[in-house]
């Protein structure tokens, strides 16, 4: 059974908890993705409180991450993909 990590977002005055199958786990950045989600390909990555997620075929961010977490993760996709 793979390991998972929840993704914990606010919108209004909701929040709500996703539990996402763990990919990897390096330098305190978690990421995972879900099997069949919606839309391109991406995965999640959380850093402490933040949360990005990246398209796999374009690299585009949606999120904010600090710039040397975001480096690892952006560097991480060019040697496994």
């Amino acid at each position: 059974m793979p390991l998972s990590f929840s993704l914990v977002a606010a919108t209004s005055a909701i929040t709500y908890r996703i539990t996402v199958p763990e990919l990897c786990r390096f330098l305190g950045i978690v990421s995972g993705m879900f099997y069949r989600e919606h839309g391109p390909a991406h995965f999640h990555a959380v850093y402490g409180e933040l949360d990005i997620t990246v398209e796999i075929e374009t690299g585009i961010v949606n999120g904010k991450f600090p710039k040397r977490a975001l480096t690892h993760v952006l560097e991480y996709i060019k040697k496994n993909s």
